[in-house]
């Protein structure tokens, strides 16, 4: 029995380490989406938030 909890700690330790590995790589992914986001709609932003007049976000009518 001793040696089916090894056996079965062992192969969670495995798997807590993919599951590690692939949040790391979600994160690194949602970090870059948002700089690449920040940087394609920067000149949209200053656009919008410099008008004195606001006006809906895309989507709004949508829901």
């Amino acid at each position: 029995m001793t040696n089916q909890v090894s056996v079965a700690l062992g192969g969670a330790a495995v798997e807590v380490q993919k599951f590690h590995e692939t949040a790391q790589e979600v994160s690194y992914l949602a970090h870059d989406t948002r700089r690449t986001h920040a940087r394609l709609y920067e000149g949209l932003d200053d656009i919008r938030s410099s008008r004195r007049e606001r006006t809906s976000k895309p989507g709004f009518f949508a829901h």
